[in-house]
This record gives C-alpha cells, sequence and structure tokens, in this order.
C-alpha cells in the first residue's frame, strides 16, 4: 500500500476537523469583536458629552448600523462561507478516498472527478467498484444548500424552483436553519442577508452540525473498506 492510501483517512479527517477548529474560533473571534464594537460606540457616544435625548437618538442610529454589520453581514458571511468551504473539502477529500480505494482493493477502474453532480459520482463509484454503501442523504441536502448560497446568494426563491421545496423541508427539520419569511424560528440577533424574505439563516448549530455530518459520512466510507484509522496509524 503506497504512502498516499495509507494516510487517505488520516488527512481526509484532519481536513475535516482542522474546518471546525476554524470556524468555531471564527465564530468565536466574531461575537468578541462583535462585544468590542459596542463597547466602543458605547464610550464614544458618552465621549460627545450630549443630552440624554440625543445621545438615546445617537446610539439608537450606531446601534442599527452595528446589528446590520455583526449580525446581518459578517454573521451570514462566515455561515455562508463555512458550509460553501466544507463541501469544496469533502469534494477533493472523496476524490482522494476513492483513489486510496481503488489501490486497497486493486479495482482497474480509474477514479476520475464527475463532470456534474460531483457528490453522486463519488458514490456511484463507490457503490458501483467497491460495494460500498453508505447513507448520503443528509450530505446531499447540505450540497443542496451549499449550491443555493452559491448560485443564488441563499434566496431559495431564486434557486432551481424544483429545489425550493426541499429546502424548506429541510429548514423545518434541522437545528438552526431556516428561511426567512417562511419559517422564522431563527435566533433573533441573526437577521437575513439583504433583509428578503426566503434567505437562508444558519446558526452556528447548524454549521457545526453539517461538519460532523460531513465528518461522518467520510469515517463511515473508510470503515468500509480496509483503509487504516488514525488509531491505527499511531500504533
Amino acid at each position: 500500500m503506497s504512502i498516499d492510501a495509507s494516510f487517505a483517512r488520516t488527512l481526509a479527517l484532519g481536513a475535516v476537523d482542522g474546518l471546525r477548529e476554524y470556524y468555531e474560533a471564527m465564530e468565536k473571534e466574531l461575537q468578541s469583536l462583535k462585544g468590542r464594537k459596542c463597547e466602543e460606540i458605547y464610550q464614544q457616544i458618552k465621549n460627545l458629552k450630549l443630552s440624554s435625548e440625543e445621545e438615546s437618538s445617537e446610539r439608537d442610529i450606531a446601534m442599527q448600523e452595528h446589528r446590520a454589520t455583526y449580525d446581518m453581514l459578517f454573521a451570514n458571511y462566515l455561515r455562508y462561507s463555512c458550509i460553501t468551504l466544507l463541501l469544496l473539502v469533502l469534494e477533493y477529500q472523496l476524490h482522494e478516498i476513492c483513489r486510496a480505494i481503488q489501490e486497497v482493493k486493486s479495482i482497474t477502474t480509474p477514479v476520475k472527478k464527475p463532470d456534474k453532480c460531483i457528490l453522486k459520482g463519488y458514490r456511484k463509484y463507490l457503490e458501483d467498484e467497491a460495494g460500498i454503501t453508505v447513507k448520503w442523504d443528509r450530505v446531499f441536502d447540505l450540497n443542496k444548500i451549499r449550491n443555493c448560497i452559491v448560485h443564488a446568494s441563499g434566496n431559495v426563491n431564486l434557486s432551481k424552483s424544483k429545489y425550493k421545496p426541499h429546502l424548506i423541508s429541510v429548514a423545518q427539520r434541522e437545528k438552526g436553519l431556516s428561511i426567512s419569511g417562511i419559517n422564522n424560528n431563527y435566533n433573533t440577533q441573526t437577521q437575513p442577508l439583504y433583509l428578503e424574505d426566503g434567505m437562508l439563516v444558519l446558526e452556528p448549530e447548524f454549521c457545526t452540525n453539517a461538519i460532523l455530518e460531513v465528518r461522518k459520512l467520510i469515517d463511515e466510507i473508510c470503515k468500509a473498506t480496509s483503509l487504516p484509522s488514525p488509531l491505527a496509524q499511531n500504533n
């Protein structure tokens, strides 16, 4: 077994774990920055030595801008980018895992990157060539969410019409995922991007669970074949 094949599982899980650490660190830093900027606003207005009425008015205006920046733009940018990056990592790691499985199982069919429907292409290779069958449903849901973000800026009304009912259904059952104007059960602090109806609203819980779901898929695929586990390689 080549070095690449023997470490495919370790590298794939390491990439996903690294993404989780990155996302959690950025989320923590965003909340910290939000708090610091809020304190700065209060202090700057206090230094103006305005009347109580003027101070209240200035604070309201400043906090509206603050919420628009941190609870709408920054929060959505971070979480949208997290899901987008997560699927990019998954697609690359699936290719490497398929190559490793091809070597381990001495499969003659080469691994090629699918022209479209990339995840379904790798699933077909794993099922047809390696006999590996695992559950992909939730990861396919994540892919539809990624596509909505990438191709429609997160607006389900602008995505392919056939996907809208499915995205609404996913939002109804997934914790931390909502669609503005359809099921507004999101955190009151997080505002939909662009303040439009039909916008996907992602909370930290959803992003973390999405990363764990991708990790679970990769681990199940690797367990279904003889790719070494990280624990085995450390012994």
